[in-house]
């Protein structure tokens, strides 16, 4: 187990500073494309909410759901297990996507709330980006859900690759369509996403389709609970971000793009600190 958790480690370790290097690529080559000006501005704003609901995701369900999932697989035979996957796998989606379907609906309402400061032609592109984003929480969301079944079998080299892809496709989708201005990196950042899905989607391979209807599974109703009190405390602290980006939105231009250029770059460095010993213990611990 030592020698598996070293090999994992430093499997892990040299894809960190692989995503340190796409990061710094990517903040590089947007820069060139887009500054710090308005269209940037727009695009971290737009991009704040997604990325806090997927955060809170990450950070409270798929934390609970890996060593219950393991103690479950203990006490029960393997078609059980399949049928709580899937039930849980459609409860997600269902959330996910009603959750996504009502951020659409009323994204300018959202949107004037996140960026109060902004107004006329900037405020409509934020929304509009916003509209486009919105739907890779799904995509994000269930990479992460997945992501611990990988885990649990001690598999983390495909679960590391798959977040490089979305700033790859980001960039290619930058650089061949970039007269969209900045609506192209919506739409690679969302491809991107989908396609870190697919990625990662054979972890789920036994998975049937009528299981996804049994949102009544007591078990499915036991994590959500036990999730609630990360979910519920992460709502709060997480906020940060988004304070940052309504108070930045009153600011001169490009205020927004200074802290969201900085504080990818600030994450990038945090996952090669902390990430790959996090990600290989907490399953062998558990």
């Amino acid at each position: 187990k030592r020698a598996q958790f070293i090999r994992s480690n430093v499997s892990l370790t040299i894809l960190s500073l692989l995503s340190v290097v796409v990061s710094f690529i990517s903040q590089m080559v947007l820069a060139y494309f887009f500054g710090a000006e308005g269209e940037r501005d727009a695009y971290f704003s737009a991009v704040a909410v997604p990325s806090y609901i997927v955060t809170l995701f990450t950070g409270s369900l798929s934390v609970v759901l890996l060593p219950y999932y393991l103690e479950f697989k203990k006490s029960h035979p393997p078609t059980e297990a399949d049928k709580f996957v899937g039930a849980l796998s459609g409860a997600i989606i269902c959330f996910l996507g009603i959750l996504v379907i009502l951020f659409w609906i009323f994204s300018q309402q959202i949107v004037t709330v996140i960026a109060p400061g902004f107004a006329g032609s900037q405020l409509v592109l934020t929304n509009h980006l916003f509209r486009i984003l919105i739907f890779s929480v799904v995509f994000q969301s269930l990479s992460s859900f997945i992501t611990v079944f990988h885990h649990v079998e001690h598999r983390f080299v495909r679960p590391a690759i798959a977040p490089l892809i979305i700033p790859v496709v980001g960039l290619i989708s930058v650089v061949l369509f970039n007269d969209m201005g900045i609506a192209s990196l919506a739409v690679g950042t969302l491809a991107g996403s989908i396609l870190g899905m697919v990625i990662l989607f054979p972890a789920l391979g036994r998975l049937k389709f009528m299981h996804l209807a049994s949102f009544n599974h007591p078990d499915v109703r036991t994590v959500i609970m036990l999730a609630l009190p990360l979910l519920t405390s992460g709502a709060v602290y997480r906020l940060t971000t988004i304070a940052e980006r309504i108070i930045a939105s009153g600011l001169p231009t490009g205020s927004i793009s200074y802290l969201g250029y900085s504080n990818q770059l600030y994450l990038a460095l945090a996952t090669i600190a902390t990430g790959s010993i996090a990600t290989t213990f907490y399953p062998m611990m558990s």
